[in-house]
């Protein structure tokens, strides 16, 4: 019995609401094995809870320290947070930590009202270097969602006080993206030191589109989209709230969200006129205005040369190698991968694809100096599915062996993965740092919210620690080119410094703490003869990139004051110089001999570096005049690095909350009980049968708990006329890898003829378990199996009867039987290109097995081939999918059960066994990003199929599919519209059909489906 219709709308509501997001020197210590997945019967692994006035923080006991952050920061946030929304919920607010998770990140769901912190922290830029707390601006941007989301006021948000808390985020359906997200990017940037409002590289996703007049429109700003900037949502809605407060006061967004409740359905534009008095569009023209007035200034800067090929894509600052230039990116025709560039004579952007590879994130990753190695981090999840807190998510390195001669030559498959090799397993390990000979391996390890530098053994995986500060998060991890060196950056609670140590033993050789500039970012080490450190620097907003001098006097290392290398219009993050004794270095410099200027030069180099465009990230190049850089003087003594204000620079770390310990008295036992989140009336219209025209009236109502571990959905019907009840009781267990689900479950149906009433009653039970998932670079695959049971009794009573009457009558037929169900799914899939429409390539095989007292069975495999050749243009790959079904049933009903694309014709043949033959072209039309008052596409792609049965069918079926991936605000659907053909074999006495058919899913299935047949001839 599917859920009914009513709670469609709060069916999708969890399906994405969640997506609301967001030491001592150790050298001398032991080697550490590869740690496993824990086993979640560990007392440190028991969930307690400690509720304040405000908060119900809810954790496992070995997460005790960030719960104690989280503690300390309770008050303050609320107050700041609550203020700043103008709300103070009555409840308490349940905060959930977990700390089990590989990646940074955190969210809000209404499905029980609640909000998630991960532990884990940032090793990327993307938060902002100034962020003192990384705890602190998770919470505030959460806790926000919370606020903004739950609030009990206009049409949805009223009734909740009555109907349930998950209504009042209903209204949520109708909001576009840039409306959810932007309160909490510029709350969590206001509220808390740092956040991506305070990011030069959440604002140079700004300054690009501006400064190249390709700015996208309002519309775009309220859908995800394929192209840059990538969570376009949160870059849009941090510009356009801040304009809205800025312009219109700081209870402008407050009396927007107001206006929008009370009407939701009629959009946010209504909101806007009535808050601005201009329409929607003025109002982000005025927006669009303002930020050219403020980067104005910038057009002056230079704007450098791209070296990465143009168009949609993120193309990632490369390192130097024997072979050429080798980096990251991802290519939207060819996806995710090692890419090598060799530069010429005409700088022409032809970059090759050496290893298809999707890194946990997009710094990664790591090459040795030769070009014939790399090594990347890549995500996983073991002992649980979806939900953080049934599964342990960890980064495992794994070692490539990149071909001499790129994707030419594997025939132009660019989804062929390459030869790798496993290095760890259970650990949480990213920026791996390869020595230039490829003989050793460091990496900087996730632990708890801070990270820890560790060196890996490349044969056993063991992991022995390097340098773990206190209260510190890593980044941008690599070697000296002698080897002896590593370098990267220290966040110490929001000042971020470049620190040197040494790479055998970890102890630190220098640091440059910022003065003048704010921050730095992905430093490297260069020997040109003298070694020179190059890094990119924040000055104000701006980043530019920045080198000093390396010495070495008595032992000691020595770092002298930053100098300027080049500045570029929007962005220059980081860089390095063409190494010396190259053909292009050498032509360069010989160009330039004798020129005005010529003696105050110390040399001429063509500097490659990290930048942005309005397509996403690229790189580029510039020819630069560099200054002699003056030696360092050492230091009069020892004295702390200077202490900046939070907004122009670093924090002083001493200005972060003290976590005091948590009172043993008020920790509690924690109970993941399902919570009522929503109940509503029901009416259902009866059509067809005795009982036409006839109600079905009652109630719905649905429960989960924080931890996602217990779902209950409840459906209770009744006929008044009929005197007929029914329903469903569904209640879902998700306790760890397995997933349990119950079904109680009545229905009623009536028949004119003959005339009959039929009750059946259902209760079953099922379960599914992820068997295995092997993530490797270029491809993964996994195994799921599920097994069940169905007891199923039909009573059939002729004329229309009560539900007593049906019990009671002696001409009842009652039948019953016991149905099981097996299921098997095995699947292995490359890792694809954004253009691939369709999903990357995969062979896919899944085995259904029905048995009863009818012995019945369904059996599918499907397969789908690489791409047979390129198309030309932007339509991606050609991709043809064949499929295979057989099915059985001792009643002659087979044919009824063969899964036609169209959902099949009439068929009147019987039989007990039969099976169904399919062939299937598709081509991607390509990714869009095209939006108009809420709606929005962000791809296509068209399908051609041939279905021929096997069990003396004498016809054949083909059609046509257009596919469209849609969004309404927020929510994500799938639309497919196609038109079959039935035609007969020659000589066949079936006559010629047709049918147009419309589907339209959400993330997992269809929520509406309905086709068109010709009346009969």
């Amino acid at each position: 019995m599917r859920r009914p219709g009513a709670a469609l709308l709060f069916a999708l509501l969890p399906a994405f609401l969640p997506a609301f997001l967001i030491a001592p020197d150790v050298s001398a210590s032991p080697p550490v094995p590869a740690a496993e997945a824990p086993s979640t019967d560990l007392p440190d692994n028991r969930w307690v809870q400690v509720d304040t006035d405000h908060f119900r923080v809810i954790y496992r006991e070995r997460d005790e320290a960030a719960a104690r952050e989280v503690l300390a920061l309770a008050d303050r946030v609320w107050r700041d947070t609550t203020r700043h929304m103008t709300y103070r919920p009555r409840e308490r607010v349940p905060v959930v930590i977990y700390g089990n998770t590989a990646r940074a990140n955190g969210f809000f769901t209404p499905y029980p009202p609640h909000i998630a912190l991960f532990v884990s922290s940032p090793v990327g830029p993307w938060l902002g270097a100034r962020t003192r707390s990384w705890i602190e601006t998770v919470f505030v941007h959460e806790l926000i969602h919370y606020l903004h989301l739950t609030q009990p006021i206009g049409f949805f948000g009223s009734p909740s006080r009555i109907f349930g808390p998950l209504l009042a985020s209903a209204g949520t359906v109708f909001m576009p993206g840039w409306a959810v997200e932007g309160v909490a990017v510029h709350g969590e940037s206001h509220l808390a030191p740092g956040g991506r409002g305070d990011n030069p590289f959440f604002e140079m996703q700004a300054v690009a589109p501006i400064l190249e007049n390709r700015m996208y429109s309002y519309d775009q700003a309220g859908f995800s989209s394929p192209y840059a900037p990538y969570g376009r949502i949160y870059t849009a809605g941090f510009l356009m709230v801040d304009y809205l407060r800025r312009e219109y006061g700081d209870d402008a967004f407050t009396d927007l969200n107001r206006r929008f409740q009370q009407a939701p359905f009629l959009g946010m534009r209504r909101a806007i006129r009535l808050t601005t008095g201009i329409p929607a569009r003025e109002f982000f023209h005025d927006m669009v205005v303002d930020l050219q007035e403020q980067y104005n200034w910038r057009r002056e800067l230079p704007r450098g040369t791209g070296i990465s090929p143009p168009g949609p894509g993120n193309w990632f600052l490369p390192v130097e190698t024997d072979r050429g230039m080798i980096g990251w990116a991802l290519d939207y025709d060819r996806g995710p991968g090692l890419y090598l560039w060799e530069p010429t004579a005409d700088m022409e952007r032809n970059w090759r694809l050496l290893a298809p590879v999707a890194p946990a994130e997009e710094w990664s990753w790591t090459v040795d100096r030769s070009g014939g190695i790399a090594v990347v981090s890549l995500g996983s999840m073991q002992g649980g599915g979806l939900a953080p807190a049934t599964g342990e998510s960890y980064a495992d390195l794994f070692l490539l062996e990149l071909p001499a001669d790129g994707e030419t030559g594997r025939k132009g498959d660019r989804h062929r993965p390459v030869p790798s090799r496993r290095i760890t397993t259970g650990r949480r390990l990213f920026h791996p740092a390869l020595a230039p000979g490829g003989d050793r391996l460091a990496a900087l390890e996730r632990r708890g919210s801070y990270t820890r530098l560790v060196e890996v053994d490349l044969d056993t995986g063991e992991v022995r620690p390097l340098w773990e500060p206190d209260r510190t998060t890593l980044s941008a991890l690599s070697y000296s080119p002698c080897g002896s060196l590593l370098v990267l950056t220290a966040n110490d609670r929001g000042r971020q410094d470049v620190v040197v140590l040494d790479a055998k033993t970890g102890r630190e050789r220098a640091r440059l703490a910022p003065d003048e500039l704010g921050a730095y970012h992905f430093p490297r080490i260069l020997e040109r003869p003298e070694r020179e450190l190059w890094y990119g620097g924040e000055d104000g907003r701006e980043l530019a990139l920045y080198r000093s001098l390396l010495a070495e006097e008595d032992e000691s290392l020595h770092i002298s004051a930053p100098q300027l290398v080049l500045r570029d219009r929007v962005a220059a993050w980081a860089g390095f110089p063409l190494a010396h004794g190259t053909e292009e270095a050498t032509a360069w410099d010989r160009g330039h001999e004798g020129h005005e200027g010529h003696e105050n030069v110390h040399e001429r180099r063509t500097v490659y570096y990290g930048s942005y465009t309005a397509d996403g990230y690229s790189v580029k190049r510039a020819e630069i005049a560099l200054p002699r850089l003056v030696r360092p003087a050492p230091p009069p003594g020892d004295h702390p690095p200077p202490t900046l204000d939070p907004v122009a620079g670093p924090v002083d770390p001493a200005a972060a909350p003290v976590a005091p310990a948590i009172p043993p008295g008020i920790v509690r036992p924690y109970r993941d009980i399902p919570r009522p989140v929503l109940w509503l009336p029901q009416a259902f219209y009866r059509s067809g049968g005795e009982d036409e025209g006839q109600f079905d009236l009652g109630v719905f109502a649905t429960a989960a708990s924080n931890l996602g571990r217990h779902t209950v959905d409840v459906s209770v019907l009744y006929n008044p006329s009929a005197h007929q009840p029914s329903g469903l009781l569904q209640y879902t267990w998700a306790p760890g890898r397995t997933r349990w689900s119950v079904l109680l479950a009545q229905e009623y149906r009536t028949y004119r003829d003959p005339p009959v009433t039929e009750l059946t009653s259902s209760a079953g039970v099922f379960a599914t378990r992820s068997l295995w998932i092997d993530q490797r670079p270029g491809f993964h695959r996994a195994l799921a199996g599920g097994a069940g049971a169905e007891y199923r009794s039909v009573a059939l009573t002729p004329g229309s009867s009560s539900f007593t009457s049906v019990l009671e009558d002696r001409e009842t037929r009652v039948s019953q039987e016991i149905e099981y169900r097996l299921l098997l799914r095995l699947l292995r899939a490359r890792t694809g290109a954004p253009r691939d429409f369709f999903g990357p390539p995969a062979r896919e095989v899944t085995t259904r097995l029905d048995l009863g007292p009818r012995i019945e069975s369904t059996t599918g495999a499907i397969m789908r081939m690489h791409p047979l050749r390129r198309v030309s243009g932007p339509a991606g790959a050609l991709q043809v999918v064949p499929a295979a079904y057989l099915t059985t049933s001792d009643a002659g009903a087979a044919p009824e059960r063969l899964p036609y694309r169209s959902g099949g014709f009439t068929e009147k043949k019987r039989a007990d066994t039969a099976g169904l033959g399919r062939i299937e072209i598709r081509v991607p039309l390509g990714l869009h990003d095209a939006a108009w008052r809420g709606f929005a596409t962000t791809g296509s792609g068209i399908g051609v199929y041939l279905e021929q049965a096997v069990a003396g069918m004498d016809y054949a079926v083909t059609g046509m599919e257009v596919t469209m991936d849609l969004f309404f605000n927020m929510v994500p659907l799938r639309m497919t519209g196609g038109a079959a053909l039935r035609v007969p074999h020659p000589g066949s006495a079936v006559e010629e059909d047709w049918l147009l058919y419309l589907r339209l899913g959400g993330p997992g299935a269809d929520v509406l489906r309905a086709d068109h047949r010709p009346l009969p001839r």
